[in-house]
């Protein structure tokens, strides 16, 4: 029998939980419950899944690598906390739960790929953990950079606005008579 099978699972169940949580996060705004208690489910699946590779894999995490797995469990209880603040409808709570966990498997995978990239053995999963992780922050980047523009979009579009304004002020300003 496979032992990989639960940590197998947990990846992967995981990882189409997440690709839902992004549709109804940017696609399908709008069902708050939808969307975090579908991103706490996924978040705890991928907590689950790193903790089991670990274990199942062998990976060796004497020094950093123990620190990325007390993230992963660190991610696991703040997914809970965030399904738990949207089942109480205390969505800024929510949110930063969300965040957090995010934050710390992101980094707690990646701590564990760099350990783990030393021993000859684990490489490959090493390897893949890095961009798993690597990805992670990147997915963290974007949003922060969605809601970024989300803000800012409103000013761009002023700004964009009043210079096309002022290109019509300055033509007018060239249809004067010249001397």
């Amino acid at each position: 029998m496979n032992n990989r099978g639960p940590a197998q699972a947990a990846a992967i169940v995981g990882g189409l939980l997440w690709i839902a949580y992004a549709i109804f996060l940017y696609v399908r705004p709008g069902d708050t419950a939808a969307t975090y208690l579908t991103g706490a489910a996924a978040l705890a699946g991928l907590a689950f899944a790193l903790l089991a590779t670990v274990r199942v894999v062998s990976l060796p995490v004497q020094s950093v690598g123990r620190f990325g797995v007390a993230m992963a469990w660190m991610a696991l209880l703040a997914a809970a906390a965030a399904a738990i603040g949207r089942l109480l409808e205390q969505d800024a709570f929510a949110a930063n739960a969300m965040v957090a966990a995010e934050v710390l498997l992101a980094v707690g995978v990646l701590l564990v790929a760099v350990e783990s990239a030393g021993a000859e053995a684990t490489t490959a999963y090493a390897s893949a953990l890095f961009v798993v992780g690597a990805t992670g922050l990147l997915g963290l980047m974007a949003q922060a950079l969605a809601a970024t523009f989300a803000w800012m979009l409103p000013i761009y579009a002023a700004l964009v606005m009043a210079v096309y304004g002022l290109a019509w002020v300055q033509f007018g300003g060239r249809l004067s008579p010249q001397p």
